[in-house]
């Protein structure tokens, strides 16, 4: 008989993924979400470069 279980990192990745998904529609329903799309160069530095454009912006994270 073989003893079927799930590795504890592939629990834990579903339990996040659950977390998220209930976080995302209770924000959803609240109005309190946005999407933001970065068009990014593949060169070290280019994602710090966009999240600090975004920081210096006036709309609160």
């Amino acid at each position: 008989m073989r003893n079927i279980t799930q590795p504890v990192g592939a629990l834990a990745y579903i339990q996040l993924f659950v977390l998220s998904r209930v976080i995302g529609r209770g924000m959803a329903k609240s109005g309190r979400t946005y999407a933001v799309t970065l068009d990014l160069i593949d060169k070290p530095g280019q994602l710090l470069g966009g999240v600090a454009k975004l920081s210096q912006s006036r709309e609160g994270m």
